[in-house]
């Protein structure tokens, strides 16, 4: 961006009127920054605030109509993906304020599924591993080898095709069906992760605190 303070003293105003209307305690008011208009960032970041709040035992919602129509969206996919609720606000246009006793439009509660946290504990690994070199991609047996450095505790049948079909069907082929890794189809096939993959790494990392 050009400008990246382009709307600080907006901003600034905002969170002085949300103190002095004692909105919210000022000594609860979190102030969390990223990049605008990276859609990424905006998932990421809501995915930690909702983690957050949760662990702190609060109850959380997300009003989605102000902010812009990326941070809209990103808000209500997190809603989603996360169980936290989102609301929009109407704005009176005639006046072009927000009244004192607003109509709150609530959304349908859905929730879209997304990878347990061992799978995405796996593919996180996975993407470390990749990253430490200059290969983008892992053999199975390398594969095999993360899963029993997550899983230390876990007796693994030392049959060699034992553990090859917990690799198999337990995680390589439930990321692949979510077309979060690519596998080679042969045998001794390389594991690859999808753009779709890393982004999953970051965003359910996040959410997990991975």
């Amino acid at each position: 961006m050009s400008d990246p303070d382009r709307y600080a003293k907006i901003f600034q105003e905002l969170c002085q009127s949300v103190k002095d209307q004692k909105v919210v305690d000022p000594t609860e008011l979190k102030i969390k920054k990223c990049n605008f208009y990276n859609f990424n960032e905006l998932m990421t970041l809501n995915a930690a605030i909702i983690r957050e709040e949760r662990n702190a035992g609060n109850l959380i919602y997300y009003n989605v109509s102000t902010g812009g129509a990326l941070l809209s969206i990103a808000s209500i996919l997190c809603c989603l993906l996360f169980n936290a609720t989102p609301y929009y606000c109407m704005m009176d246009y005639a006046t072009q304020t927000v009244p004192d006793n607003p109509e709150i439009l609530s959304f349908p509660q859905y929730k879209i599924q997304h990878p347990d946290k061992d799978l995405i504990q796996f593919l996180a690994k996975i993407d470390q591993t990749i990253n430490s070199r200059q290969s983008k991609t892992l053999s199975k047996a390398e594969c095999l080898e993360i899963l029993e450095d997550l899983q230390p505790g876990k007796n693994f049948n030392e049959r060699t095709s034992s553990k090859y079909n917990i690799l198999k069907y337990g995680y390589l082929d439930k990321l692949q069906v979510e077309n979060l890794i690519s596998v080679e189809n042969r045998p001794r096939g390389k594991v690859r992760l999808t753009p779709a993959g890393e982004f999953a790494v970051q965003l359910f990392s996040s959410f997990f605190g991975i």
